[in-house]
């Protein structure tokens, strides 16, 4: 079964887009769940509608087939959540970095596994300017995750940065996550509260936070008073 919420915060009216389907003048938030276990494809449903004011655009457990269409019928998003089902075929890295350079003013961006592009792409150097961007969150493998965070462009004081992390070994945290972090937090504006780092325990792995302490003093344990801005989840393979 598939949930759909639509809402519009003006009048609702339609006409032909240039590029062919029916313009929705007036919907500004669609979120679609998918609660079967079968995941539902929603390419038609952007070919023949485009959503000139659309901010809010969250898919869950749904498939796209057809990642043009995102780039065509979007323009103005300020958050995009993509839970995508399995099987779903992952974008291009073109394709993705075209769908976020065509909304500039992202301010929340959510990717799970079948978002993030597998297809090496990511030794571009261009950049997506996400210059309003305030949350990132990111699930994948670790490589793929890591190389499309690379080819954001993105403020280094977001308020957080969420990664989870699948099939890391120890090395890969020493010669991967490590160097990443330590770039992350030298681009980050000092903080007068003082910064905090705090590993705890996770089922098959671990999670590493990094925020800011408040000014604790030395007695007191960081990890109670941090507010993290920072939270990778490494999913350890000890194989």
């Amino acid at each position: 079964m598939l949930e759909c919420g639509i809402s519009k915060l003006s009048n609702l009216s339609t006409d032909r887009h240039p590029r062919g389907g029916v313009r929705s003048n007036g919907v500004e938030s669609i979120i679609l769940l998918n609660k079967g276990g079968t995941a539902v494809d929603v390419s038609d449903f952007f070919s023949r509608y485009c959503f000139p004011k659309l901010q809010h655009l969250e898919l869950s457990k749904c498939r796209i087939t057809s990642w043009d269409r995102l780039t065509s019928r979007t323009a103005v998003l300020t958050t995009l959540i993509l839970r995508l089902g399995d099987p779903s075929p992952t974008p291009t890295t073109s394709k993705l970095l075209s769908i976020l350079a065509s909304n500039p003013t992202l301010r929340k961006i959510v990717l799970s596994t079948h978002a993030i592009p597998n297809d090496g792409g990511g030794n571009s150097s261009f950049r997506v300017p996400l210059h309003h961007l305030e949350k990132l969150e990111l699930a994948g493998g670790l490589r793929h995750v890591v190389e499309l965070l690379h080819q954001l462009d993105h403020p280094s004081n977001m308020d957080r940065l969420d990664i989870n992390l699948l099939d890391c070994t120890i090395a890969d945290v020493s010669q991967i996550v490590g160097p990443y972090l330590r770039d992350y937090l030298r681009r980050r504006d000092k903080s007068q509260n003082g910064l905090g780092l705090s590993v705890s325990q996770a089922e098959r792995g671990i999670i590493l936070h990094a925020g800011d302490t408040g000014g604790i003093g030395p007695s007191n344990p960081v990890w109670k008073h941090m507010v993290p801005f920072v939270s990778i989840k490494m999913g350890l393979n000890h194989t």
